[in-house]
């Protein structure tokens, strides 16, 4: 797990084009990235458009 000020999460998405609105509130542009728990389950949307992103994860189960 990795932690921010946000608390502990365990993977980064970040948006390299296009935009993805998570759980239909949380909007993320190109360039920006969104902390996500493991513990948690998301829906994920584009809209009439595509997004590219990367996923940075940790597998560890301790904080780094």
């Amino acid at each position: 797990m990795l932690r921010s000020a946000l608390g502990w999460f365990d993977s980064v998405w970040y948006v390299l084009d296009g935009a993805v609105l998570i759980d239909n509130e949380t909007r993320v542009m190109a360039g920006e990235f969104f902390c996500a728990s493991g513990a948690a389950s998301y829906s994920l949307a584009t809209g009439d458009h595509t997004a590219d992103w990367l996923v940075f994860a940790s597998s560890s189960q301790r904080p780094l």
